[in-house]
């Protein structure tokens, strides 16, 4: 089924339209009177009424509840009015005029209100671009059209797929768009239930809700739709980390504590200083690892006692950012004093194998297997060999990050890595050694994260942290693009300018250069409308060089120095995910002799 197509699937005339379960007003003389549910500090459930002054509007009777702080009016003039509980507010969306009645709404995880009409079909309009970017409606000839315009009621359906009722004709369905990102636990979500959306570190517990440490409120409880369920604790703390059981949060500033998801019990565990954490990672020995301003410790899950690990402060309890342990037992340990380095474990005693010799802070470290580990820095990202203590690649800006800072990186199924960065999210392509950038896109949090803050869910969801919330992507919704851009010669010149056109068909047309001419120029371009900046070109010219070059888009080449004989000058195109086309356009040329 293709995204966003309609689909008729029921034309009996005995379908007369879905039942509106949506949420209803009551409307009496000036104000709006909503009811609904709310869970009180007992975690049982009450009647609230909220009341909201109408002097903006004459009635409204559908709304869509976005999430528990938000909804969405649509008014009988055809506009549509975003109300915040908390503050009691009311904004009108502009850019969102629609002169029929509204019969339904209904708003998709890429932040688009679909909106079904009494006569005049169903309108999309995107909240982020605050605009209307598509009208369906009835056409005989249109196969991927309305059964009728007269659209009535929507829902969702599990597999994200959006029914829509037509009055007395059946019911249109679509599966909506999905770009692979969802935006969670807003700003407005925080407000409302009197908490804070800046997230410093994240886990996914073994009861498959997620617990996040915000920069103000302490930790908070989220469940499996990343939907605000409560607090755990309230004081502030750098971060946030997970025993490899999953059963066991560490949190604290001047404390430490431990809390328990099955007991549900908070444990303040004795260290040996008052110290702050930064960084908590799960040993294989079943213990937490824990990077500290006093160095590097080791959390006894089952005792809550803390100790250190022989060798790893050796050279004193400087102050340690970060720790990790690989799946050979070895420990990064990142320390303002030394930087990163590699820590062996020989007979029960941690010795340093290898000083990265570049100076940078390191914020996370993916180990892929023996002989990779990813790292993400503030100067890029390096691939290590941990085997050969060898750095083996770095790629930074000039190689397509949006930037050098690399908060966070986790792993998808589809042979890519995913780094959070300052700005934005990058997917890099292992194969193709490419990377994809998103930013400013319906669905993120915004374009800043913070360190460490990763989880790759059970789901196969990846989450990442940052300054407005969670940001969720679901990698088999973001599938290469397989189209390669149309390559176009724009101009050519030799002695003189030469149209490029006339050689459109290469195959049937030839080049003559004249005698004497020994100096080539060309100017080309990879056509594509999805995303033509990252696009990339590479070219040769057969009989003067073999190799190819590759460049960006446009591209330029320049030969000099021709001799008389015949030539092939050809060139090839990748799309921005780095898939290159198949056959290269190619312009035969022929140079005289004397």
């Amino acid at each position: 089924m293709e995204p966003d197509k309609i689909q008729n699937v029921v034309t009996s005339p005995l379908v007369k339209g879905f039942t509106k379960l949506l949420m209803s007003t009551k409307l009496f003389k000036d104000e709006y009177i909503f009811f609904r549910l709310v869970e009180d500090k007992n975690g049982d459930y009450k009647w609230q009424i909220n009341r909201l002054k109408n002097n903006l509007f004459n009635y409204s009777n559908f709304i869509c509840l976005a999430n528990d702080s938000i909804l969405y009016l649509a008014a009988e003039d055809g506009t549509v009015w975003k109300y915040q509980f908390s503050p009691n507010s009311l904004e009108k969306l502009y850019g969102l005029q629609i002169t029929d009645k509204i019969a339904g709404l209904y708003l998709d995880k890429a932040q688009r209100l679909w909106i079904s009409t009494r006569k005049d079909g169903l309108y999309v309009y995107n909240i982020i671009e605050k605009k209307i970017v598509q009208n369906y409606r009835h056409d005989e000839a249109n196969t991927a059209g309305l059964i009728a315009n007269q659209t009535t009621a929507m829902m969702v359906s599990d597999d994200n797929i959006l029914w829509i009722g037509n009055w007395g004709k059946g019911v249109d369905y679509c599966r909506l768009a999905d770009n692979g990102f969802s935006h969670h636990f807003t700003k407005e979500e925080a407000a409302f239930k009197k908490t804070n959306n800046f997230i410093r570190g994240m886990a996914e517990g073994k009861d498959g809700n997620f617990y996040c440490n915000t920069q103000f409120a302490g930790v908070v409880q989220l469940d499996k739709e990343l939907n605000y369920i409560k607090p755990i604790s309230t004081s502030f703390n750098n971060t946030l980390g997970i025993d490899g059981s999953k059963y066991n949060l560490f949190f604290g500033e001047r404390n430490l504590f431990k809390y328990n998801l099955f007991s549900k019990s908070i444990i303040k565990i004795k260290q040996p200083s008052s110290q702050s954490y930064y960084f908590f990672s799960p040993l294989k020995n079943g213990n937490t690892l824990a990077a500290s301003v006093d160095g590097i410790w080791s959390i006894d899950n089952i005792n809550n006692t803390i100790t250190e690990l022989p060798g790893l402060n050796e050279a004193g309890r400087v102050q340690s950012i970060f720790a990790y342990e690989d799946k050979n037992g070895n420990i990064y340990k990142y320390s303002l004093t030394y930087g990163l380095q590699l820590y062996n474990l020989i007979n029960g005693y941690y010795k340093v194998a290898y000083t990265f010799p570049e100076k940078f802070t390191a914020k996370y470290v993916y180990d892929e297997n023996d002989s990779t580990a990813w790292i993400g820095s503030t100067n890029g990202l390096y691939l290590f060999n941990p085997s050969q203590l060898k750095i083996k690649k770095h790629f930074t800006v000039a190689d397509g990050l949006p930037n050098n800072v690399g908060y966070a990186i986790a792993p998808d199924t589809f042979g890519r890595l995913w780094l959070s960065t300052n700005r934005g999210i990058s997917m890099f392509t292992k194969a193709t050694d490419r990377f994809k950038n998103f930013s400013g896109i319906s669905g993120m949090q915004g374009n800043e994260y913070n360190s460490h803050t990763v989880v790759t869910a059970s789901d196969g969801r990846i989450i990442f942290g940052g300054v407005n919330g969670l940001t969720a992507i679901h990698p088999w919704e973001v599938i290469p693009e397989t189209v390669t851009p149309k390559i176009q010669i724009t101009a050519i010149k030799a002695d003189s300018s030469i149209n490029p056109f006339q050689f459109y068909e290469a195959d049937t047309n030839v080049l003559h250069l004249l005698a004497g001419s020994n100096t080539l120029e060309f100017n080309f371009v990879g056509i594509d409308y999805n995303n033509p900046e990252d696009c990339q070109l590479k070219y040769r010219l057969s009989g003067y060089d073999d190799n190819w070059f590759i460049c960006k888009n446009p591209g330029y080449a320049r030969f000099v120095q021709l001799k008389p004989g015949n030539y092939t000058f050809e060139i090839m195109a990748a799309n921005a995910d780095g898939v290159w086309s198949k056959e290269a356009k190619q312009l035969q040329i022929n140079r005289v002799g004397r």
